[in-house]
């Protein structure tokens, strides 16, 4: 978004106005009661939410967040115990967050629940920010995009349907036949839909896309507006997502999985299968979680960016962000996440990433109060032999993983069974499920996630993941002078406030590795090459190593998803990704139950906790936290898809594509 989007939008008599629309928000009496009565009674709402224990509805136009406030609201006194909300809802200009808050002001029977709002309310970078509003059972997704494109990249089966723009006249993007048809896309047997308009066009256009509509008085001085319901008996709403990227969800049974892997992938996976309810078996082959490369006591967390906002660029801004809202939520909480903030600073590593960096800085969709170009000098206790300039991401900073991976773990602890000193040495599909070897003991489960590291393909009976596995290791040693905050380079340095932590290496593991006495010193030289005053306050002789394993893949985006049968699925899916028809096969194309997330490399922290969001929905059901093609470009049959277009019948190994 830019940062003038929302410019014309204003409070004129404790209204919110748009002189771009030339329209007001909301009536001028009560919009509160004006919300409930269109939206929540138009869609049936005060007798369907008391029989739901799901529930999804859509949303164009989410303004001032009135009509969510008031959903909640009759959610929070009609819904059953443990029941899920999942509110969706588009929105092309965005509101200051201190200009809704003042807004806000005039509802003071919502004042808890905007409080709650405005705590998580994103800054206004495009697309999607999914949001958990504690243990409420309720989670918001909004897409600050234009209409057509976010809906097009939505994959959600919605129950109602909250059409809530500008007039026609004055808003006619919004109406559009085409965007009309992807609301009935998005729709399945039953989905109602309901609006303040009642202009011929649009009802003429919802018919034409399969709704029964009818209109139904309005409210206040408004004399009518329509309400409708979808006639086409489908059990749910219809996927953007090819074939080949759509496993059946696998139905019934208990509501359980077992991770193998506590680190910062599995830890995440489990916090968020537990907060919607699933009871999760955690398996560790160490004495504790983090016994791994998550076992990393300072670790920085920055986005990826790329030059033309790509797939790869949109994944990691999301998931940066989430991670932060994951943090403060936990906080909130009382829980400690290990999270240091104050900012971070990232340096240009080369004369192309510094390119990369300026046109980031220079992008009018990106807040100031996400990243800005500035000097390492002007940011005060700077050394001042650091002398160029770089991103400055403001609400950065570093990160204790283990610590992290403890507080996830704490947050849903109810819901989290933790086996440490449980080695998994094998696994095998059996009529029950998934059976697990482990130094602790034989166990079967139905639906299994592997979270395992640099060592998920040694559990696997294929090759079709093409890991790259990396060491790496970072240095510590106290230190007569600190940088004021975090500084990412060729390498990363941190502060603790007495040490400094400095490195880190990269070293494939096909190469023989170096020792950590051969590692120090090539921390130490790069360290030197960016500030020789830090370098020189070092105390060379109390150095302490700490190292780990890192694996990513060759598009550098992690694994998450549902695990495909290599072979069945080249039968069924290898033709039909040449053009001919779909082959057949006796053999499911997916290992039924089976799951991974991985390969989540150098940027792990900008990345597992939305992954795991992610994992979560596939297995449980519900929306995407992400957008379609984001979640494409994660899912482990991917790589599979890529070798069939190219003709080759073969997946990938070891990041040779």
């Amino acid at each position: 978004m830019k940062e003038t989007d929302n410019d014309s939008i204003r409070l004129q008599s404790d209204l919110l106005y748009s002189e771009r629309f030339d329209d007001f928000y909301s009536s001028r009496e009560a919009p509160e009661r004006e919300k409930h009565f269109v939206f929540c009674e138009g869609n049936d709402l005060p007798r369907r939410f008391t029989e739901s224990r799901r529930f999804t509805i859509g949303e164009l136009g989410f303004g001032a967040g009135t009509a969510f406030l008031a959903t909640l609201a009759l959610w929070q006194r009609t819904a059953p115990p443990g029941a899920r909300l999942d509110y969706i809802s588009v929105e092309k200009y965005p509101l200051d967050r201190e200009l809704l808050a003042r807004y806000l002001q005039r509802f003071p029977e919502w004042r808890e629940n905007s409080k709650i709002l405005l705590q998580r309310w994103p800054l206004p970078t495009p697309g999607f920010h999914h949001l958990a509003l504690g243990d409420s059972g309720v989670c918001l997704t909004l897409i600050f995009d234009d209409v057509g494109p976010a809906l097009r990249q939505l994959e959600a089966s919605v129950d109602a349907w909250y059409l809530d723009g500008f007039s026609p006249a004055k808003n006619p993007e919004m109406w559009q036949p085409q965007v009309i048809r992807e609301v009935a896309r998005l729709s399945h047997g039953g989905t109602t839909v309901a609006t303040y308009t009642a202009a011929g066009k649009v009802r003429r256009a919802l018919t034409q896309a399969g709704f029964i509509v009818e209109k139904a008085p309005g409210y206040g001085r408004k004399r009518e507006r329509s309400i409708g319901r979808f006639r086409v008996a489908r059990k749910e709403a219809l996927s953007r997502l090819p074939a080949w990227f759509r496993p059946p969800r696998r139905q019934g049974g208990e509501r359980h999985v077992t991770i193998i892997g506590a680190g910062l992938a599995g830890c995440a996976a489990a916090n968020r299968l537990a907060a919607r309810g699933w009871r999760v078996t955690l398996l560790e082959r160490g004495s504790e979680i983090a016994s791994g490369t998550s076992s990393n006591p300072a670790a920085i967390m920055q986005p990826l960016l790329t030059r033309d906002d790509a797939t790869t660029g949109r994944f990691f801004r999301q998931g940066y962000f989430h991670t932060l809202q994951r943090i403060a939520e936990m906080t909130r909480r009382g829980i400690d996440t290990g999270f240091h903030g104050g900012g971070l600073l990232s340096l240009a590593k080369s004369a192309d990433d510094r390119a990369r960096k300026a046109a980031a800085a220079a992008n009018p969709a990106y807040p100031a109060a996400y990243l800005r170009w500035t000097a390492a000098q002007a940011i005060a206790g700077m050394p001042d032999d650091i002398d160029t300039e770089g991103l400055l991401y403001p609400q950065g900073g570093w990160l204790d993983v283990k610590q992290l991976c403890k507080a996830m773990i704490e947050e849903q602890t109810a819901g989290i069974e933790l086996r440490t000193g449980a080695a998994v040495e094998s696994i095998e599909k059996t009529d029950d499920g998934w059976k697990l070897e482990t130094s602790a003991g034989a166990l079967t489960t139905e639906r299994l996630v592997l979270a395992t590291g640099h060592w998920l393909r040694d559990l696997l009976d294929d090759d079709t993941l093409p890991l790259i596995v990396n060491h790496g290791q970072l240095d510590r040693a106290p230190a007569r002078r600190l940088p004021p905050l975090p500084i990412a380079h060729k390498g990363y340095l941190i502060s603790d406030g007495d040490s400094l932590h400095f490195g880190s290496t990269y070293q494939n593991v096909d190469e023989a590795l170096r020792s950590t006495a051969e590692n120090s010193p090539l921390n130490l030289a790069a360290l030197k090459a960016l500030s020789p005053s830090l370098a020189a306050g070092i105390d060379n002789s109390r150095i302490e190593s700490w190292s780990g394993f890192r694996a990513t893949t060759p598009d550098h985006m992690p694994i998450v998803g549902p695990l495909p049968d290599g072979s069945a699925w080249q039968a069924i899916y290898g033709p039909a990704m040449r053009g001919r028809a779909v082959g057949r096969s006796d053999a499911s194309p997916w290992r039924d139950g089976l799951y991974c997330i991985g390969a989540l490399g150098s940027r792990a922290l900008a990345s597992a906790p939305l992954a795991a969001e992610l994992l979560a929905a596939m297995i449980d059901g519900g929306p995407l936290p992400t957008s379609r093609t984001v979640a494409e470009a994660l899912q482990p049959v991917r790589f599979l898809v890529r070798a069939q277009k190219r003709g080759n019948g073969d997946g990938t190994r070891n990041g040779k594509e």
